[in-house]
């Protein structure tokens, strides 16, 4: 009487077989998923400068005076005196909710102002990317405001 199956030895050698071919692969699927997810950081980031443009052209036609930014508004400063949130791109539905302003890895975009010259302040936005579990942070520059 034959015995159907395998026996111990071949399916440990088949496993091993299996175990090595993953061994090679296994790094080219993360690199592959680490730069779909920057590809995917790089695409939010220009649809939030699109977005912000568009708020920014709009802005002077749609808004009373008291409630434009200052980010797009510089021009009547003494009558506008807010900073620029990201929550009221949401508010006047230039984004649905900021939950596409996030990196390929989930983390939100944040917003940071520096001096860049006596009136004026150069707006960033900062991100994470990660390549191979190293985490490296990005700015993006998206505009100008006022001080």
């Amino acid at each position: 009487m034959k015995n159907k199956g395998f026996t111990f030895i071949e399916l440990m050698v088949s496993m091993a077989i299996i175990a090595v071919i993953v061994s090679f692969a296994l790094p080219y699927y993360t690199d592959y998923v680490d730069e779909a997810k920057t590809k995917k950081t790089y695409m939010n980031l220009d649809a939030f400068k699109k977005t912000l443009d568009l708020y920014k052209i709009d802005a002077n036609n749609t808004r009373k005076l008291e409630n434009k930014m200052r980010y797009d508004n510089w021009q009547n400063y003494p009558y506008s005196n807010k900073d620029f949130n990201l929550i009221d791109v949401v508010e006047y539905n230039y984004a649905r909710d900021l939950s596409r302003f996030v990196n390929g890895w989930g983390e939100p975009f944040s917003i940071i102002k520096r001096y860049s010259g006596p009136k004026y302040y150069s707006m960033y936005v900062i991100t994470n990317i990660y390549t191979n579990n190293i985490k490296m942070t990005r700015e993006v520059f998206i505009g100008v405001q006022d001080r």
